[in-house]
């Protein structure tokens, strides 16, 4: 019994102590010195016009832009400045045109300017910064018509990307002028007030809906809706509060500027099952008054220090805050202030006054109108408790921004809360590697963490008797082997969490997002500031041996995340030691903090490999012709071998390496994303698993963007093959191995690869006697301005049509390729001017032959640097003689003949020792190619000089003979 009652004395004490916490304080009265100033000293003035707000202050992804309508050509256009955390303006320039303003393209936008209506208003949706005003039709200055233009642009995403603007047409005047903009769930409205005289609901709130068409990039109006009871006629600003229940509300600030009065109150949203969702408008019961008699008012969420210290505070316990700054009161050159605490679902007065203003930044009447806006900025800033070497979080400002009796623009900066990381609150899954191929351990929904990167054939093909192998040969030596010897750097962005909210990429993920959007700003502020990308390298270097087993196999070669999650809440800035976090202002930070490389078997007779017999005598599976996918690929891309190495009974065979450059490595990022729905009964990760505070599990996703920069090298080994006799099936065969690259071309493999874009390494075998040797010209220099012989022929097979490429690198890929053309049946080409070419630049031709049987066989790729060899001489210049094969081997030496000229040709041979050696004259009757033969001419091994004399003009070139 006693221990009975000692358990209830201590309940009861632990719920009176969360009781008194949460009781509000008494209001304190101190006048705010603000923790810095700005005074714009340039000619960037505030924008009103007929008493509307033409100036918009907005914070997104931590950073402050000001919008305001300036001078563009003759009219007017949105002109957009960021803000340091100085309060200094600087010109925010966008593609495409790299100037700081919107233009829609409308009638008349750059020649006239006739006005504007309702407010400047910034705004976010699924993520991304939006912008609307609504413009005054041209025609209404001499018309007398009400017609106007709805105007939305989208800032955009990144440096690279240009902003995107559209305009609606409004025929006569609007039915609504638009105050502001939220998002709820998926859709966007804006809160506005009925704006004609004739409608019954003249002068009251309504919310205005609109659906986003992701297709034609717009939004689109659906309906309007009244919501009772809104006082005021302007919206001083909107802040998102979570409640102990942990459902957002948002609290508007509105006023009327003609001095009656300045209020607060909650939109609350009710959705029901499979129904339309409905605002109402409420003062919560005991909710103070609000600052009275202002002209204008701002609402900003967060505490504001204001010059205050720990030791000027009471209600410390009260971390939650948002302040109220009104302007003007009974003397308009004066800003007040009302800071509110949230407790018990409502709000309640906790400190209230004045704010110190410079003599020089004394607000005052601009235009007739009275402006007061304010928004929050987020400084990183690395705390104490580190997590990684970067910023792991946020102080934040906010600021209140109005104009001086000249328009100048003034800016007043309060320090507010900060948002850090939890002590001790991480968490690691660094399992998620470990699933069976079966998904036993978690189930699908982690294994669609894995990335696809690479895809094999498994080791290179080969038919082999195993028994006899495997008697000739030591355990565990493999006739052929794949290496790879890779370096992949995976770069992971960061998502975060928000209880049940979720934010991919900057993206809500609509399915699983419920509620006010707004209350994520910090966690994606975080991750589009701070840490928007997360790299990890890999050293990779996996061997695929041919065996009895892994013969039937082909590879996928997957990356996976080791995923670490970090708590992170809200704090106000007098909270050094975590005590007082923000209700409701958890969220949690997902970072791939490694990768894990591993691999999985298919079969390889099934898609995307196709080979039914892997170890046919005769590997005809394995023939490209019988590779359809594969082979149409290889032809229509223009793709050639990494590596073509051979093996030719009794000897050894060769190894293929092949070491890409960095222009050609391979990139793709791939989005994999993890979600389990509350009633999942599998097992979590780790880092998945959390409770919030009514209680219920919480479904998480994630997502990770990995990005493979594979730039390594790539080895083909046919080393241990040499005696047919010991287990061999045929007498000689080259296996070409080919890699498909993600930014070369849509391969055939993609098809079962989902989202993934993996590179693949797959194989083609050919008849050894079959290749195509490169005569001219020689690997080295070639003279800049000069013409350029390419010839060729073939060897144990009659081509039907041969193709030259001229490539940046050695692998010929498309992305590579500078020139290609058919040459038909013909074994030589001729470039009079390789214009394509830079000078001092080296580059690889090569040539790709089919025969009668479809079969590719490529020559190899041979370098030649153009412009580093000496130019012709004054006089020399219309004149290209070029002798080939050179080297050759004394007999069937042609001679390349390019000039204007025409008449006789004099070709002389002479030896070193200046002997001539022979000579011989060929008509030239019109200016053009001509190629001579001289079949008669045998020539012993050594170095000649070969000089061409037209008329006037001569060339001379150096000729060897090979033994």
């Amino acid at each position: 019994m006693e221990k009975f009652v000692k358990n209830i004395l201590q309940k009861s004490l632990i719920a009176l102590t969360a009781l008194l916490m949460a009781v509000p304080t008494f209001a304190q009265n101190y006048n705010l010195n603000p923790d810095s100033v700005y005074h714009d000293s340039h000619s960037n003035y505030w924008s009103v016009y007929n008493t509307y707000n033409q100036t918009a202050l907005y914070g997104f992804n931590g950073n402050l832009f000001l919008i305001t309508l300036q001078t563009q050509f003759t009219g007017k256009s949105p002109t957009v400045f960021t803000i340091d955390n100085t309060g200094h303006l600087a010109a925010y320039n966008m593609k495409p045109n790299n100037k700081n303003y919107f233009l829609y393209g409308y009638e008349d936008e750059t020649d006239y300017y006739s006005g504007t209506q309702g407010q400047s208003i910034p705004f976010e949706y699924d993520g991304q910064f939006w912008h609307y005003h609504n413009y005054m039709k041209w025609s209404t200055a001499f018309s007398k018509t009400d017609d106007s233009y709805d105007c939305f642009a989208r800032f955009p995403g990144s440096a690279t990307e240009p902003y995107h603007a559209y305009y609606d047409a409004v025929k006569g005047k609007p039915t609504v002028i638009k105050k502001g903009a939220f998002q709820h769930d998926s859709t966007l409205y804006f809160l506005g007030v009925y704006a004609q005289s004739s409608d019954p609901n003249y002068g009251k709130w309504c919310v205005q809906k609109y659906e986003y068409d992701k297709v034609n990039q717009k939004f689109i109006w659906k309906k309007n809706v009244l919501v009772s009871g809104i006082p005021g006629n302007m919206l001083g600003g909107i802040v998102a509060h979570t409640d102990t229940s942990g459902a957002t509300r948002l609290v508007i600030n509105t006023y009327s500027p003609n001095n009656t009065g300045t209020y607060l109150g909650y939109l609350n949203a009710t959705t029901p099952a499979g129904g339309e969702t409905t605002f109402s408008y409420e003062v919560p019961g005991g909710a103070p008054g609000t600052l009275l008699n202002c002209k204008a008012s701002a609402l900003i969420g967060g505490t504001a220090k204001g010059g205050r210290t720990i030791d000027n505070m009471i209600g410390l316990q009260s971390s939650g805050r948002m302040v109220l700054f009104g302007y003007g009161n009974s003397n308009t050159s004066v800003i007040n202030y009302a800071e509110y605490e949230f407790a018990h679902n409502s709000y309640y007065l906790a400190c209230s006054g004045s704010v110190v203003l410079p003599s020089s930044m004394k607000p005052a009447s601009w235009d007739n109108t009275y402006p007061l806006i304010g928004a929050t900025e987020l400084i990183p800033y690395k705390f104490n408790n580190v997590v990684g070497n970067e910023a792991n979080g946020f102080i934040q400002n906010n600021w209140v921004y109005y104009p001086d009796g000249n328009g100048k623009i003034c800016g007043l900066r309060f320090t507010s809360d900060t948002w850090k990381p939890i002590p001790d609150s991480t968490i690691i899954s660094d399992d998620l590697a470990l699933d069976a191929v079966s998904d036993s351990t978690y189930g699908p929904a982690v294994r669609s963490l894995w990335s696809l990167v690479g895809i094999t054939d498994g080791g290179p093909p080969s038919s082999i008797n195993w028994p006899v192998w495997n008697t000739y040969y030591v355990p565990e030596t493999r006739p052929t082997e794949l290496n790879l010897d890779l370096e992949g750097e995976f770069t992971s962005t960061v998502t975060t969490t928000s209880e049940d909210q979720y934010t991919e990429g900057g993206d809500i993920a609509t399915s699983s997002h419920k509620g006010f959007s707004l209350s994520m700003k910090f966690a994606q502020s975080y991750k589009n500031v701070v840490s928007g990308s997360h790299s990890t390298v890999n050293s990779l270097s996996l061997p695929f041996e041919l065996n009895e087993e892994s013969q039937k196999l082909g590879v996928y070669i997957y990356v996976v995340p080791t995923i670490t999650r970090y708590t992170y809440k809200r704090f106000p800035w007098w909270d050094p030691g975590f005590r007082y976090p923000v209700p409701g202002s958890k969220q949690y930070r997902f970072q791939t903090s490694s990768t894990a490389v591993i691999y999985r078997s298919r079969e390889i007779s099934e898609y995307p490999f196709g080979i039914s017999e892997p170890n046919a005598a005769n590997l005809n599976d394995w023939k490209l012709t019988n590779r359809t996918d594969m082979n149409k690929d290889v032809t229509h891309s223009n793709i050639q071998p990494i590596c073509s190495p051979s093996w030719q009974n009794p000897h050894a065979g060769q190894t293929g390496t092949f070491t890409t450059v960095a222009d050609t490595s391979s990139e793709y990022s791939n989005k994999t994303s993890y979600s389990a729905e509350a009633s999942f009964k599998g097992k979590k990760p780790k880092c998945f698993e959390s409770k919030v505070s009514v209680g219920h599990e919480v479904s998480y996703e994630t997502s990770t963007a990995n990005e493979s920069k594979l730039s390594k090298k790539v080895e083909v080994s046919l080393k241990n093959m040499s005696e047919k006799t010991w287990g061999i099936n045929f007498n000689s065969y080259i296996v070409h191995a080919y890699w498909f690259k993600p930014e070369e071309y849509d391969w055939w493999f993609y098809d079962s690869t989902g989202t993934d874009r993996p590179w693949y390494i797959g194989y083609s075998v050919s008849n050894l006697t079959k290749s195509i040797n490169l005569l001219a010209p020689a690997a080295g220099k070639q003279p800049k301005n000069a013409g350029m012989l390419f010839s060729w022929n073939a060897t144990g097979f009659e081509p039907v049509e041969y193709t030259l490429f001229i490539c940046k690198s050695a692998n010929i890929t498309p992305s590579q390729t500078v020139f290609k053309v058919n040459a038909g049946v013909n074994s030589d080409h001729y470039l009079a001017s390789p214009e394509f070419c830079e000078e001092g630049k080296t580059y690889y031709w090569s040539v790709r032959a089919v025969d009668r049987d479809g079969e590719i066989t490529w020559s190899e790729s041979r370098p030649f640097a153009y412009g580093s060899a000496p130019q012709k001489s004054a006089g020399e210049n219309d004149l290209n003689a070029i002798p080939y094969p050179n080297p050759g081997t004394g007999k069937g030496v042609k001679v390349l003949v390019d000039t204007k000229e025409t008449g006789s040709v004099k070709l002389t041979i002479t030896a070193i020792n200046c002997i001539v050696i022979y000579q011989t004259m060929r008509d030239h009757p019109q200016p053009g190619v001509l190629t001579i033969e001289l079949p008669e001419l045998s020539l012993q091994p050594g170095i000649y000089l070969l000089e061409t004399r037209i008329n006037q003009e001569k060339d001379t070139r150096k000729l060897v003979i090979n033994p």
